[in-house]
């Protein structure tokens, strides 16, 4: 079961599954977004995609750190991400 969820301070919203307690967003990855998004105070780790670039995502952690990885799927059909 998928819900809607909004985070107001990041005004994004993105399915929440209810059943893993994973959370999967979708934004234009500006640069203005990319300097103020920070990562919610109950998790240790956020994953926010790209709009624009299939499999682009940017990890936002709770230490403040944050890096870009490009998800894909390999010959065999795996996900990697580099």
């Amino acid at each position: 079961m998928i819900h809607n969820v909004t985070y107001a301070e990041h005004k994004v919203t993105f399915p929440y599954h209810l059943e893993s307690e994973t959370l999967m967003s979708k934004a234009l990855l500006t640069t203005e977004f990319v300097k103020e998004s920070v990562c919610p105070k109950d998790r240790a780790k956020w994953d926010v995609f790209d709009t624009n670039c299939k499999g682009l995502l940017l990890e936002i952690r709770q230490s403040g750190g944050k890096t870009y990885y490009l998800r894909y799927n390999n010959q065999r059909g795996r996900i990697r991400q580099m």
